[in-house]
């Protein structure tokens, strides 16, 4: 559809702007032997087309995921555009027929302990190789040797036969590790996690609370707090650490040792334990992480409750390299030391159910202190006349979300209505706004109207979600609305997504190019 439109405009834009398009491309095969024939050919001919009008498929190349050897004929079309692989260790062997491979994904659900990589190119240093196991695979320890760049493991790692206290020479290109469910002895974990010079990626995730799982997580947390300075895990640039209590003056001992740029720690409830009261008597002196989440989930009522009352921040003395923050189930209060707490904060995603009077007690400091936020998330309830002045505020934010917003009486006045389309309308600073109301639309609320009024005075919009039209009111639209809306469309050209519409309204907003 693209090329059948587009090739049409002049011979001019054929020879000078197509060459210049870029086409990022993933694409990958069913296994139906029918159905994969009609997806080959058909791909065949596409890529065939691309090439003849030297539409540039991008600098990554073709994504293919495809599990098996394709015909000749399409091999011989494909094999200099496929940059990324994705293929099952068993067939291996077929990436020798491809030219251009920068990455190969291997995915392993056999029952081979021991994984051999092949030498795809002469400079190996051209290719990556990226291991994602599958089911329940029993793995020797041997693969941290092996020269993978990153290593998805959700299976079985077995002891490795030598001495954990003996050198071994691990993998100095293994970059990031994965792990989700993964079983392994937790000292065999650490010890390895130490020897891998290169690693900056750690990501651990775990959904129950066994107590093997408690263990790796804890022994993992004493490791990362207490490295020596020379040590790879003290020089990771992403941690990602979920599920498992955990004793919050560990959490914070792992901040005060770690120069690590991004954290995020997820735990299914806080271990109390008789540190409850020093929590209030530490500090943070962390000055290197950039990006902070921590939530709290509490599926199983035995967990022990999240003080309410605690504040990291309160306890950071200088949080102002921080440039998002992620955080649920405890207050925000800054350091009285912290002269300019967020200075630097791009981002604040914030959830805490439960809270009487958030925007005062949140977003107002919040919005003193920080001068360069760009992204507000507030994934809660917000008042009305709060959601006007959130609006009003003359800063720089560019993302707003307002998961609910709470209307006075359940209801909307004509005063209402005017300072909602007003704030929104003035906002100069606003690429992205979604909000809902606390229940479903007023009468009085008119979802065509005011999308009108928006639209037609806010030209910084890019994508836009309001609350749809009550229920009880006719969407349909006249003639005359159909051709307001189009002129306000006409006349503004950087809207290009809008959420909750009509069926008769989205058919308009298709043919102006606009996404739904």
């Amino acid at each position: 559809m693209f090329i059948n439109k587009y090739t049409l405009i002049s011979k001019i834009w054929n020879k000078e702007i197509f060459p210049k398009l870029t086409l990022g491309w993933s694409i990958g095969f069913g296994t139906h032997f029918s159905k994969l024939m009609n997806q080959i050919s058909l791909f065949t001919q596409t890529v065939k087309l691309l090439k003849s009008y030297r539409f540039n498929i991008g600098n990554c190349g073709l994504d293919y995921r495809f599990d098996g050897d394709l015909p000749q004929h399409a091999l011989n079309t494909v094999r200099d555009i496929v940059r990324t692989i994705t293929i099952s260790y068993q067939n291996l062997d077929s990436i020798k027929e491809y030219t251009q491979l920068n990455r190969i994904n291997i995915v392993h659900n056999g029952e081979n302990q021991n994984i051999i990589l092949p030498t795809h190119n002469d400079d190996k240093n051209s290719v990556t190789y990226h291991l994602n196991t599958k089911n329940s695979v029993a793995l020797s320890t041997d693969i941290f040797k092996q020269p993978f760049t990153s290593l998805y493991l959700t299976c079985r790692i077995s002891k490795p036969t030598s001495n954990l206290s003996t050198s071994i020479e691990y993998s100095n290109t293994i970059k990031q590790v994965d792990i989700n469910q993964l079983i392994i002895e937790p000292s065999v974990l650490v010890n390895i996690l130490q020897k891998l010079p290169s690693l900056e990626v750690l990501q651990i995730f775990y959904s129950t609370r066994r107590d093997i799982n408690n263990d790796l997580i804890f022994m993992v947390f004493d490791c990362l707090s207490s490295v020596d300075v020379a040590s790879p895990l003290n020089n990771l640039k992403k941690l990602n650490i979920q599920g498992s209590k955990t004793p919050m003056n560990n959490v914070i001992k792992l901040l005060n040792r770690t120069k690590c740029l991004d954290i995020e720690i997820v735990i299914f409830g806080y271990l109390l334990s008789n540190l409850d009261k020093e929590l209030y008597e530490q500090t943070i002196d962390n000055t290197s992480t950039q990006s902070f989440k921590f939530h709290q989930v509490h599926p199983f009522s035995n967990i022990g409750k999240f003080d309410e009352h605690f504040s990291f921040f309160h306890i950071w003395k200088d949080s102002s390299k921080l440039k998002s923050i992620t955080f649920s189930e405890c207050t925000f209060k800054i350091h009285p030391l912290n002269k300019n707490p967020f200075e630097n904060l791009k981002s604040f995603d914030f959830y805490l159910p439960g809270i009487s009077n958030g925007f005062e007690e949140i977003i107002k400091p919040l919005l003193a202190s920080a001068p360069n936020l760009e992204a507000l998330e507030w994934r809660y309830d917000m008042e009305f006349e709060d959601f006007i002045s959130l609006l009003n505020h003359k800063g720089k934010i560019r993302d707003l979300s307002v998961y609910s917003v709470i209307l006075n009486d359940s209801d909307l006045t004509v005063q209402d209505i005017s300072s909602l389309t007003n704030a929104i309308g003035n906002n100069s600073s606003l690429v992205n706004l979604d909000f809902q109301f606390d229940d479903c639309a007023p009468l009085t609320y008119e979802f065509f109207s005011i999308l009108c009024d928006i639209l037609s005075r806010n030209h910084n919009l890019v994508t836009l979600s309001i609350p749809t039209q009550s229920y009880n009111i006719s969407s349909s639209l006249t003639s005359n609305q159909i051709e307001h809306i189009k002129t306000i469309l006409s006349n503004n050209h950087t809207i290009t997504k809008i959420n909750n519409t009509s069926a008769e309204l989205q058919d308009i907003l298709k043919t102006f190019f606009i996404n739904i």
